[in-house]
């Protein structure tokens, strides 16, 4: 059966003449005085220029429609003719006054798919001549229009997709049981996000009668990494300058754990599942145990992979049934099975475990008590009181690799079978997938990865940028998968000094999904308000001093929640040394060495856990493109 990664997008280069409008009415000193005698009167909201429903539809592309949508994710109401000017401050203390705009685009011209659409347009005056395009997250549907204040300063205008499907619709994969939908799934693959660049800058320049941008960005986290890195393969003259972070750019093998939830509902274990408690209980003895391994002990792991800890040895084991500081064997089998890879009947490694036992990691199993396990019916997860790892997957596990078969469940359809020791190198206990789970689940949803290094050389040959990043703590999507991918990318590109003239990876130490966590997780990524605007602070003006004037990113200056540390950010594989004196809490103590690999060793853990394992992609190079061809396969690295 043919990969429907090598579907055939429908192009929608979209033009349209650009727009002139009349001159603006000059006003004359009277008018200017009443005007100022208003203002002192009521709070300042002024109107931008041409912020109308009539001036905006007539900037749009063939194929665009101004109008409201019932998935915009803001803080700004949806408009409800499609055009709203926004007040200041809107979204967040001193952001700018908006222009926002939403509607509909088509995806497709041969069926008239759609995919909704929102952007944020400045007054004209502040526009920086630039264009952004911000990414989703989860599997999307929504328009999740929420930039940060510094990029809405910056004068941006911004963009956003819901990927085509509406995210109260889990179904959305397929049209009906057995029927995939493939314009929903082409459209969440890659082509409303493309479709979205191209309609987006024409808007743009109509909007704002100009005839050419001068630059182009994209950033996002979680979906919005994979989108980002799947359009940078893809159509690499989308962007010139991409920040994504912790990519769901493994998109079979990211949904293919949701064996992390049914390894605590094992039949005939049922004493296996582990609480949130527990979990932040695992993980207080994992960072006693791994926190000085970096050679400072002060509360952060910098490299999970390097520690040498064990759940089987180091957690307190229960002498009887569960407790609230213990674990029975059960317990421990089930965490352990988190934080090992994943492998085949062979013991090839096919999706890594996950760092750090944390709370993070524990929203995928955090359920209100163990009822579940004795559930009547083919669906057990669904409704109420279901854990997060399956209303994410699904939608995907089972409306997309499955089709929504009726007789499909979760427990028993996808055949994993859980051991210690066995064939490979993983000696701990985890899981194991069948041959046929593993094909079904990557042939039918690889159209959606940009995990494959091979497919970035566009992208590279014509000298843009990428900074990807990814927390180390993050219990949502694994770190190790893009650590792996990055290798894999060095070994493409002339190793990690060639390959940084094009793409540099940060991993954060002490940070979850995206952000938040207990280290220096600030430095301005998507969806955090950076504590200084500049390069050293901000992601964002990072990446706009490398495009724009060569300046390459050397590291970046954490800071914690709390404002109460700071620490260097290293590029991949350094990793931040502390000098040896001073307060560990000020990044001016520590540096980041040149040509260190520390990132690159592997301790217990790390091995179990299949970091140091080769990239599993689930297929070959196929195409010219480097698209996939049929059937799993394991990628060299």
């Amino acid at each position: 059966m043919k990969s429907l990664r090598s579907v055939p997008a429908s192009e929608a280069w979209l033009r349209a003449k650009p727009l002139h409008p009349s001159p603006a009415h000059v006003l004359g000193m009277a008018a200017i005085a009443a005007f100022v005698l208003i203002a002192l009167k009521s709070p300042a909201h002024a109107t931008i220029t041409n912020c109308n429903l009539t001036y905006v539809q007539n900037a749009a592309p063939p194929g665009v429609t101004v109008g409201p949508i019932t998935d915009l994710g803001s803080p700004a109401p949806t408009p409800t003719n499609g055009v709203e000017d926004v007040p200041a401050g809107t979204f967040g203390p001193g952001s700018p006054e908006e222009c926002l705009v939403t509607g509909t685009e088509v995806t497709n011209s041969a069926d008239g798919k759609t995919a909704n659409f929102g952007a944020l347009l400045p007054d004209p005056s502040l526009w920086n001549g630039k264009f952004m395009f911000q990414g989703c997250g989860g599997n999307c549907g929504s328009v999740g229009l929420s930039p940060t204040v510094d990029v809405l300063n910056k004068g941006y205008p911004v963009w956003a997709t819901d990927d085509g499907h509406l995210g109260s619709n889990i179904s959305w994969p397929i049209s009906s049981p057995g029927v995939l939908d493939q314009d929903n799934v082409i459209d969440f693959a890659y082509r409303a996000v493309h479709t979205t660049v191209v309609d987006g800058k024409q808007f743009t320049l109509n909007y704002f009668d100009a005839s050419s941008l001068s630059y182009s960005y994209y950033e996002g986290c979680s979906d919005g990494g994979r989108e980002g890195m799947v359009d940078a393969n893809r159509y690499p003259a989308d962007f010139d300058g991409v920040l994504a972070g912790d990519p769901y750019f493994d998109v079979p093998g990211q949904n293919i754990i949701v064996s992390n939830v049914t390894v605590q509902f094992r039949f005939g274990n049922a004493d296996g599942f582990v609480s949130p408690a527990l979990f932040v209980l695992a993980d207080q003895y994992f960072i006693n145990k791994c926190d000085a391994v970096d050679g400072v002990k002060d509360g952060l792991v910098q490299d999970p992979e390097l520690c040498n800890f064990n759940p089987e040895t180091d957690l307190p084991r229960c002498s009887g049934s569960s407790a609230v500081n213990c674990f029975t064997q059960a317990q421990i089998d089930s965490l352990t099975s988190i934080l090992t890879g994943m492998t085949d009947p062979h013991g090839t490694v096919i999706h890594a475990g996950f760092p750090e036992p944390d709370a993070n990691l524990a929203i995928w199993t955090a359920i209100s008590g163990k009822g579940i396990v004795n559930y009547t019916g083919p669906q057990p997860w669904s409704g109420p009181g279901a854990p997060f790892d399956w209303l994410i997957n699904d939608s995907g596990i089972d409306y997309w690799a499955y089709l929504g078969e009726p007789s499909y469940n979760s427990l028993k359809t996808l055949g994993f079978t859980y051991q210690s020791g066995g064939a490979g190198r993983i000696r701990l206990f985890h899981v194991i997938a069948p041959d046929n789970t593993i094909a079904t689940i990557y042939n039918a949803m690889n159209i959606a990865s940009g995990y494959f290094p091979n497919e970035l050389s566009p992208f590279i040959s014509q000298g843009r940028k990428l900074i990807l990043y990814h927390g180390f703590s993050d219990g949502l999507i694994t770190p190790y998968t893009t650590i792996q991918y990055y290798r894999q990318l060095a070994s493409l590109n002339g190793g990690f000094n060639s390959l940084e003239n094009n793409v540099l990876f940060f991993m954060v130490p002490g940070m979850y999904h995206c952000g938040g966590g207990y280290g220096p997780t600030n430095f301005g990524q998507p969806g955090t308000q950076p504590t200084v605007v500049d390069a050293a602070h901000d992601a964002t003006t990072a990446l706009e001093n490398w495009v724009e004037h060569g300046v390459q990113p050397q590291d970046f200056i954490g800071t914690n929640s709390s404002g109460t540390r700071t620490m260097p950010l290293c590029p991949f594989p350094e990793q931040a040394q502390y000098n040896g004196s001073g307060n560990v809490n000020d990044a001016a103590n520590w540096s980041c060495p040149p040509h260190d690999h520390t990132l690159l060793r592997s301790g217990f853990l790390g091995r179990e856990s299949g970091a140091d394992a080769q990239l599993f992609t689930g297929t070959v190079p196929g195409s010219e493109s480097g698209h996939p061809g049929h059937g799993p396969h394991h990628h060299d690295g």
